[in-house]
C-alpha cells in the first residue's frame, strides 16, 4: 500500500507505516557514518568550556572526535581485514502444544474454537509441520567483514593521511544488514614559522537494510510471535501466496520476504582551518584562527508494504 522514496529529513520512517512508537519518526544516527579506524582520539567537553566554544546549545556537553593525521617521516602503509559472524545467543524457543494445553487456553486467538484448534494441531503433527518460527525469522548467520587501508607520512612542512574502508555487516535475519564505504584525506601544512593550516575531506556511502521488526515495539504489532502457535502454517503455497495469520495482525514470514525498509546515504564532509600566531611564549600565546566546513548528506529511504499484505488489507486505500 505504501511506497516512498524520500530523504530521512522529511520525517518519514517505518514507524509512520507500522504506527510503532505512536507513529513517530525514527532515523539513522549519522555517527554510523564514521569509520572507527579513522579515529585518533575522543574528547568530552562539559559546561562552560563547551559553551564558550560552541555556544549555549553546548551546555549539556560536547563530544569532539578527532581523526588521524599524518606524521613527518617515512611513509607508512597499513592494511587490515577482519572477518566474523553474527548469530543469536539465546532463544525463547517454540511452545510444544498438546490437545490438553490447547483446551487450557480458551482465549487462544485464531478460530476461537478449541476443537478446531486441536484438529489443526493433529493435522500438523501428522504432516510433520511443526515449526520454530523464532528460528526461521532470527536464525540466520550473518557474515561480518571489515576492510581498511591507510597511508600516512610527509615532511615537516606537509603531512598527509589517506584511508579507505568498507564495512559489510550481515544480520540474524535474512535480507537485512549494513554496508558502509568510506574514503578520507587529511592534510596538515606549516607554511611558515607562525602559520599553519589543515584540510580534511571525506566521503561516505552507506546502505542500511533495517526491516520492520526492530521498529515495531507495540504489543499489537505483527512481530509478536507469542500468540502464533508452532502448528500454524505461515509458509507460502506453490504460487507464492502467503496465508493469513489468524493469531496475529500479520504473517511475519510475508513481512520479512516482501516488505522493504532500506535507507541509502551519500555524505560529503569538508573542513578547513588555519592559524596565525602573533606571538608565542612559554606561558602565553596569541593567535588568529579561521575555520569553515561543509557537510552535505543525501539520504534516500524506501519504505514499501505490498497492499496485499495481511496488515495492509484492513487499511484505507491511501
Amino acid at each position: 500500500m505504501y511506497a516512498n522514496n524520500e530523504s530521512y529529513e522529511n520525517g518519514r520512517s517505518s514507524n509512520a507505516f507500522t504506527q510503532a512508537g505512536g507513529g513517530q519518526s525514527g532515523t539513522t544516527n549519522r555517527i554510523s557514518d564514521l569509520n572507527p579506524d579513522d579515529i585518533d582520539n575522543i574528547e568530552v567537553l562539559k559546561g562552560s568550556s563547551a559553551a564558550a566554544i560552541y555556544g549555549a546549545r553546548a551546555n549539556a556537553g560536547v563530544i569532539i572526535i578527532t581523526t588521524k593525521k599524518g606524521k613527518a617521516g617515512q611513509t607508512r602503509v597499513s592494511v587490515r581485514q577482519d572477518v566474523g559472524v553474527t548469530t543469536r545467543l539465546r532463544t525463547l524457543g517454540k511452545e510444544d502444544w498438546t490437545a490438553a494445553k490447547i483446551a487450557s487456553f480458551p482465549r487462544l486467538r485464531g478460530t476461537g474454537d478449541v476443537a478446531k484448534e486441536q484438529a489443526a494441531l493433529t493435522k500438523a503433527q501428522a504432516a510433520g509441520n511443526i515449526y520454530d518460527y523464532e528460528k526461521e525469522l532470527f536464525g540466520n548467520v550473518g557474515v561480518l567483514s571489515n576492510t581498511n587501508a591507510s597511508v600516512s607520512g610527509g615532511s615537516d612542512k606537509l603531512r598527509f593521511f589517506a584511508s579507505a574502508g568498507r564495512a559489510d555487516e550481515g544480520a540474524i535475519q535474512k535480507k537485512l544488514g549494513f554496508v558502509r564505504n568510506t574514503a578520507r584525506l587529511n592534510l596538515n601544512a606549516d607554511f611558515a614559522k607562525n602559520w599553519d593550516a589543515s584540510f580534511n575531506v571525506s566521503y561516505i556511502n552507506s546502505e542500511n537494510k533495517r526491516g520492520f521488526n526492530g521498529n515495531n515495539n507495540d504489543i499489537s504489532g505483527p512481530w509478536l510471535l507469542a500468540p502464533t502457535p508452532s502448528y500454524a502454517e505461515l509458509h507460502p503455497n506453490a504460487l507464492g501466496v502467503y496465508p493469513t495469520n489468524p493469531y496475529a495482525g500479520e504473517n511475519p514470514l510475508a513481512l520479512r520476504d516482501r516488505a522493504v525498509n532500506t535507507e541509502t546515504t551519500n555524505r560529503f564532509l569538508q573542513s578547513f582551518s588555519t592559524n596565525w600566531y602573533v606571538f608565542r611564549g612559554e606561558n602565553a600565546s596569541l593567535r588568529l584562527s579561521g575555520q569553515g566546513s561543509v557537510d552535505f548528506a543525501l539520504s534516500n529511504q524506501e519504505l514499501y508494504l505490498p497492499e496485499d499484505l495481511q496488515s495492509q488489507k484492513i487499511l484505507a486505500n491511501t
